[in-house]
């Protein structure tokens, strides 16, 4: 299957960091459903720059990620790349390197390729634990079942008007392996 019309939905954070792992959680969700076949999920957890390999080969990359606090708790963002503030660039170390390093280089990443259509999908945090939790605060878990949504009206409204894949989407089949990537968290 070439690019065209392929979608790659690439979902980042730590799980163990409570809201931090809003994406992760939306992965799991998106999971369970069966995707068609010009879909992929991605676990990209925390690989960061790591995770340059999952903007190849697709028409259009779709990225879920927490946000920092604005004022909104749970409150769902869609972004475009464009939208994205340039990150800071004074660092000694590559360890910090944020899911805005990766978006700032997928440009010359892909210079003489066409790069993919790039949406956000971010949530604003409640708060961090102060220990290790794998649980969201109840504004994110509500913000889980809602960015869904949007991702299943953003792939099938905007990109695909029949009916047949939407209802295929709202099956709550366990997606096979092929349709599915999972990163690795990096130490």
């Amino acid at each position: 299957m070439n690019k065209k019309n392929r979608i790659h939905i690439i979902c980042f954070g730590n799980l163990w960091f409570g809201d931090d792992g809003f994406g992760i959680h939306v992965y799991r969700q998106l999971a369970k459903r069966a995707l068609p076949q010009h879909i992929k999920l991605f676990d990209a957890s925390l690989l960061g720059m790591g995770a340059l390999n999952c903007f190849e080969d697709c028409e259009k990359a779709i990225v879920v990620d927490a946000i920092d606090y604005m004022g909104n708790a749970g409150k769902v963002h869609r972004q475009d790349i464009k939208d994205i503030k340039p990150a800071a660039a004074h660092y000694n170390t590559t360890h910090n390197l944020g899911i805005n390093h990766l978006l700032q280089l997928l440009p010359i990443i892909f210079e003489n390729k066409t790069p993919p259509t790039i949406l956000i999908y971010a949530a604003e945090i409640a708060k961090l634990p102060e220990n290790f939790s794998d649980q969201l605060s109840h504004p994110m878990q509500n913000a889980v079942g809602k960015t869904v949504q949007l991702i299943k009206q953003e792939i099938f409204t905007k990109t695909h008007s029949d009916t047949k894949l939407s209802n295929h989407f709202n099956q709550n089949e366990t997606t096979s392996p092929r349709h599915r990537q999972s990163g690795y968290y990096h130490q």
